[in-house]
């Protein structure tokens, strides 16, 4: 993720768990995934103490990455919900490859179309 010309990675550098769980919400954005699977994926079979206080404290660290970026809306919007978290780009993001997904279909059904 890139905003002007910081990059998330170069913020949550001292952190490879904030960047892991940025990446596993991004990847499954619009998508509730529940806590358990979060903390599961954040630390596989280590034992942690209070798993959901360490997956909360990691939620708010990135909010306040996303907060703290000077511009009217974030890019990314972590909300919580029953059973966990969904992670939603903000009105002014958007994702390369969604864009060159549906650019793809878009061609795809243009060759369809002159094809026939």
């Amino acid at each position: 993720m890139r905003f002007g010309d910081r990059v998330l990675p170069d913020e949550t550098r001292r952190s490879s768990k904030l960047w892991r769980l940025f990446t596993y919400l991004f990847g499954n954005r619009d998508k509730e995934v529940p806590t358990e699977i979060l903390a599961d994926y954040l630390w596989a079979g280590d034992v942690i103490a209070d798993p959901q206080g360490a997956l909360h404290n990691l939620i708010y660290r990135l909010r306040r990455i996303f907060d703290n970026l000077p511009c009217r809306d974030p890019p990314m919007k972590i909300e919580y919900s029953q059973l966990g978290y969904i992670a939603r780009l903000g009105s002014e993001a958007w994702c390369d490859v969604d864009e060159f997904l549906v650019l793809t279909q878009r061609a795809s059904s243009l060759h369809q179309t002159h094809s026939t």
